[in-house]
């Protein structure tokens, strides 16, 4: 029992599919017509929202305020749903790096509110609200970018820059930070220019 335990925390997909689980068990159970338990559930959504926007905001301020102007350089592999037939040579400071990072997180969870008040305000259901406020802070606990800068964790193994890919799209290439790749990309760069 320890073990799948364990296993669910240290792995973020399954972790995912189990909370999932939970929480589809749970809508089927809630009555949520009911006013006296849609409207908590309104404002708990919109505090959450509203927190992870604020959290966002203080993680890019730290960042600036930490000013890490270390230089990384790395290779991202060509892939066929990038449109490049080539690896991509990339050199830039840790600052840059993670506000990139977080800009694509935020505009992530920005495309996730719209489509969940999509689904709510348009479509009348309201169990996306209770998936995404559990999911936001699953979600926003699992951001390298906020375990590093919030929760100050070092930035070693899977908190490394640059962070690997997680989810599906994993398998179609792992950014390479290698010496012997990083210069092959390096001088393939200098001789096209």
């Amino acid at each position: 029992m320890n073990s799948v335990i364990e296993t669910i925390k240290k792995n973020p997909q399954v972790k995912s599919i189990a909370i999932t689980g939970a929480l589809m068990s749970l809508t089927k159970v809630i009555d949520f017509s009911k006013p006296y338990l849609l409207l908590p559930l309104r404002i708990a959504y919109a505090l959450v929202t509203l927190l992870q926007i604020g959290l966002f905001y203080y993680t890019k301020t730290i960042i600036q305020k930490k000013n890490d102007l270390s230089v990384m350089k790395y290779v991202e592999p060509a892939t066929p749903i990038s449109g490049r037939e080539h690896a991509k040579f990339i050199a830039t400071t840790v600052r840059e790096y993670d506000l990139n990072q977080l800009l694509t997180s935020f505009k992530q969870m920005l495309v996730t509110i719209g489509t969940t008040m999509f689904m709510h305000l348009y479509m009348g259901y309201a169990p996306p609200l209770l998936f995404q406020l559990v999911s936001a802070i699953r979600g926003f606990l699992d951001e390298s970018e906020m375990k590093i800068h919030i929760l100050n964790k070092p930035a070693t193994d899977d908190l490394k820059r640059p962070f690997k890919s997680a989810g599906l799209l994993a398998s179609y290439g792992q950014v390479l930070t290698d010496k012997r790749s990083v210069d092959d990309a390096e001088l393939t760069k200098l001789k096209a220019t």
